[in-house]
């Protein structure tokens, strides 16, 4: 959210105007349809001997098919009887086993160079959420800023919530992403993407510790040109000798178009 102040002056009179305006700029939705970027950070697809977060849930209710809909939902007796497509809609008890974490702790910049930063995190955050839910892949959005931020989604519908947080987003976390990583992923078996600005040695051992431990993880990381020369490069391209997939691209990019390292 932005802030400007409008003045109205008419000429040749004393008559003058000033009003305090609003305004709130949202995140392009960048489309994540290239096969050689959704491989490089893996959009949270699983084997097929995997289950998704549906499968493991009750049913709760039986509707109308909708596209998207895998076929092995459908209720064939049901669908036959009322002469209409029925699928069988789950509970949404069970966790989704993709989690998106967006990192909105402090970073340290300042200025322009922050606010591109953070655009371009938030515009990669919202690639990543319309392209999971797009696709139906069950997902859970963690975000630590003021307070802490939870959405689940499994389909497009689920987009706004979601979308708006991220419209409304201030990258004013206290808690750093090495403390958000450690009590979010205490499960086994989930694939986790973060976003973040900030890939150091501490976050990059614990990436792969996480992996260690029997999870899937990715990294789509915003770094400046010069931050990328000292460090975050390498970082990233041990990560990647290591099994953990890393898409690197500078606030100038956009996450659609990035040039990045997968494993």
């Amino acid at each position: 959210m932005a802030a400007c102040l409008i003045a109205i002056t008419v000429p040749l009179t004393r008559f003058s105007y000033h009003k305090p305006l609003s305004l709130i700029v949202r995140p392009r939705i960048l489309s994540l349809k290239d096969e050689a970027q959704v491989a490089q950070i893996q959009l949270g697809r699983m084997d097929s001997a995997d289950v998704t977060a549906q499968e493991v849930s009750s049913v709760r209710d039986i509707r109308a098919f909708r596209p998207g809909d895998a076929l092995k939902w459908v209720h064939f007796k049901l669908s036959a009887r009322r002469r209409t497509m029925l699928v069988r809609e789950f509970e949404g008890s069970a966790r989704p086993r993709t989690l998106l974490v967006l990192d909105m702790s402090m970073h340290g910049r300042e200025g322009v160079n922050a606010l591109e930063v953070e655009d371009a995190m938030l515009e990669a955050a919202t690639a990543l959420t319309n392209s999971l839910l797009e696709d139906r892949i069950p997902m859970r959005l963690v975000a630590f800023g003021a307070q802490r931020f939870e959405a689940v989604g499994s389909e497009p519908r689920d987009f706004g919530p979601m979308y708006a947080y991220y419209t409304l987003a201030r990258f004013n976390g206290q808690y750093p992403l090495t403390d958000v990583l450690t009590l979010e992923t205490q499960d086994k078996g989930m694939h986790v993407l973060v976003v973040t600005s900030q890939l150091d040695a501490k976050l990059s051992g614990l990436m792969l510790a996480i992996r260690e431990a029997g999870n899937d993880i990715s990294a789509v990381v915003v770094a400046t040109a010069q931050e990328r020369v000292y460090a975050v490069n390498r970082s990233a391209e041990e990560l990647v000798r290591r099994g953990v997939r890393c898409l690197v691209f500078s606030p100038n990019e956009a996450i659609d178009g990035a040039q990045g390292r997968s494993a």
